[in-house]
């Protein structure tokens, strides 16, 4: 890529919407009620990043709509690299505080630490997510623009405008419908079938014959998913109702059914 085409490609940016998506994703980065996996926490902040700039150049089309001035050539050029720059900055440092204040949180639940490299793995998820979310709007902006091209020239500008949107509209809904909105259910799916079947130590299988999962049970254990195994495990149970209540009390009997 030439100094010509980078400065080009950079330029191409919205400062204002980088500023801002910047900031969105310094509020998703604040810790929340429980932590998140740093892949989760990727996404969020991709999506974040997205709705900020998204938001910058809808308010930069609206500027351009008012007529009002605008910084051209070189100047919003070096507008880009600034903004660029400061948001990188403001980013990592925010990156940075946000391990910490995560690792206040998980030491108050008993949590491991997070982990230096969660911190790249959420800014090269956020910046994944983001670079995808750009070229599909840019696909879609470049898919209206050759649509109203092609119907300027032989219907009048409101109606060309008109048909142009519905179209694109209509191209798009129908692309993401049947490929990405179902991409994403099958990943989903695979994701949680996979959590689903984790077995862990804190829900052992019950020796009680009356309850679910157990060997005397008419549902398997390894059936009842990772929900249905904490559920059967879980407390309070004979031993633990008898201390709280100090009267004799009978083994809690719980039943699932996935």
């Amino acid at each position: 890529m030439s100094r010509t085409q980078g400065r080009s490609f950079l330029s191409s940016f919205s400062p204002l919407g980088l500023i801002l998506g910047t900031l969105f994703v310094a509020a998703s980065l604040t810790p929340s009620l429980v932590p998140r996996p740093a892949l989760v926490q990727g996404v969020l902040s991709g999506m974040a990043l997205s709705v900020g700039y998204g938001l910058g150049v809808a308010l930069r089309s609206v500027w351009l709509g008012l007529q009002l001035p605008m910084a051209q050539g070189r100047l919003r050029a070096w507008a880009a690299y600034g903004a660029i720059a400061g948001c990188a900055l403001i980013a990592g440092v925010t990156l940075w505080w946000a391990s910490s204040w995560q690792n206040r949180l998980r030491a108050r639940m008993e949590m491991d630490p997070v982990e230096g490299i969660n911190l790249l793995t959420i800014a090269l998820v956020a910046l994944v997510v983001f670079g995808l979310v750009l070229v599909a709007a840019r696909l879609v902006r470049w898919t209206g623009r050759a649509l109203w091209r092609l119907l300027s020239r032989v219907l009048p500008g409101p109606q060309a405008v008109l048909i142009t949107v519905i179209l694109t509209a209509v191209i798009f809904w129908n692309i993401g419908n049947g490929i990405l909105v179902r991409s994403a259910f099958n990943v989903l799916d695979t994701i949680y079938t996979e959590l689903d079947n984790r077995f862990e130590d804190g829900s052992p299988r019950p020796s009680d014959p009356l309850k679910t999962g157990s060997e005397a049970s008419l549902l398997a254990w390894e059936g009842l998913g990772r929900a249905g195994r904490e559920m059967i495990a879980r407390e309070p149970d004979r031993a633990r109702t008898e201390e709280v209540t100090g009267a004799p009390a009978l083994e809690p009997l719980r039943v699932y059914a996935g």
